[in-house]
């Protein structure tokens, strides 16, 4: 079906070029391995041609993880790196067969992964459940059918109002590498010492980005879906003399003070 996806864009692109034709494509977990869902992602980019490259992936299931969350973001970003084109993905928000309800940490674990691999967009499945269907048992999403907003609006507008400050920040910046400390998830690269990160304590998701001065940035993420972790990062006296940390909810930075041991 691509060439006829490639038609119908050409198709908008001539009726109106300031709104592109937008798909979202499977993710990996559609795939039996990463080289087939990235052989997937360059048809569509060599054949469609798109303004942005988008796929879901959700790896809540009940009761366990598919574990292929990262290599889903990975694939994404190394495709949409190749073709010049920003990248979205769409994160599990209502529990539904086969998956479970996510609550808070775990929508943020979602999204902070594709963040921490440069993504431009985060869409939400689904704003209100859909229609009736014994097969999938729909939980509450966002906004009841009659339009009654949920308890899940307001986590919502917790999760997403600091995405929205942490992804305005990372979109200025150029995205570098990637790699996960305590345990590599299958997709993901360990953590290498480098001469401002020397070491670090626990299971974290750690991207380097560089704004347009040269100056580091490191986005600190969870990488385990089910727990919260004590994160420590050691860095190199010669090389840092000065930190400063993000705050989502004022959108300001502020210098924090360097412990003795780092």
């Amino acid at each position: 079906r691509l060439p006829l996806i490639a038609r119908f864009f050409a198709l908008l692109a001539e009726r109106d070029p300031a709104h592109p034709g937008w798909n979202n494509l499977s993710g990996r977990s559609s795939f039996a391995s990463q080289a087939d869902f990235l052989a997937s992602l360059r048809r569509y980019v060599a054949t469609v041609h798109p303004k942005v490259l988008c796929a879901d992936h959700y790896d809540l299931l009940t009761g366990r993880d598919r574990g292929l969350a990262v290599a889903n973001a990975q694939g994404l970003a190394q495709v949409a790196r190749e073709s010049g084109l920003p990248f979205w993905g769409i994160v599990l928000g209502i529990g539904h067969e086969p998956f479970r309800e996510p609550n808070e940490g775990e929508m943020r674990w979602q999204i902070a992964t594709l963040l921490a691999y440069g993504a431009r967009g985060i869409g939400w499945f689904t704003y209100w459940p859909p229609d009736f269907d014994p097969r999938y048992e729909w939980q509450p999403a966002l906004v009841a059918t009659a339009g009654r907003r949920t308890a899940r609006h307001a986590l919502a507008r917790r999760v997403l109002g600091d995405t929205r400050a942490i992804g305005n920040e990372l979109a200025g910046l150029a995205w570098q590498r990637t790699q996960f400390a305590g345990s590599a998830p299958e997709g993901g690269d360990p953590f290498v010492p480098d001469d401002r990160v020397v070491d670090v304590e626990g299971r974290i998701c750690l991207a380097a980005f560089e704004d347009s001065l040269g100056r580091d940035v490191r986005f600190v993420a969870n990488s385990d879906s089910l727990g919260a972790q004590a994160v420590a990062l050691l860095l190199a006296r010669g090389r840092v003399c000065r930190v400063e940390t993000f705050d989502p909810k004022t959108a300001l930075w502020s210098e924090s003070p360097l412990c003795d041991s780092s």
